[in-house]
């Protein structure tokens, strides 16, 4: 995906009473650094595991091979 060498993922709830809850399944990325807060997330065969203040990480089960993708580079500004 030629992801620039900084790109980072960010997942942020709320608060703790209003977290941001998904489910990270078959996702592979070439940039795996990321940051969360406040975040109840389900993940599956993914490269990217969040961490952080308020954070839980739950495995789930699932099926079927990590998808290929790409994309076009972004153009300069």
């Amino acid at each position: 995906m030629n992801s620039p060498s900084d790109a980072r993922s960010v997942f942020n709830g709320y608060s703790d009473g209003r977290p941001l809850e998904l489910t990270l399944s078959n996702v592979g990325l070439d940039r795996d650094a990321g940051t969360a807060s406040y975040a109840k997330i389900a993940v599956h065969d993914s490269t990217i595991t969040p961490s952080g203040t308020g954070v839980t990480v739950t495995p789930v089960p699932g099926g079927g091979p990590l998808p290929t993708c790409g994309f076009p580079a972004y153009p300069a500004l």
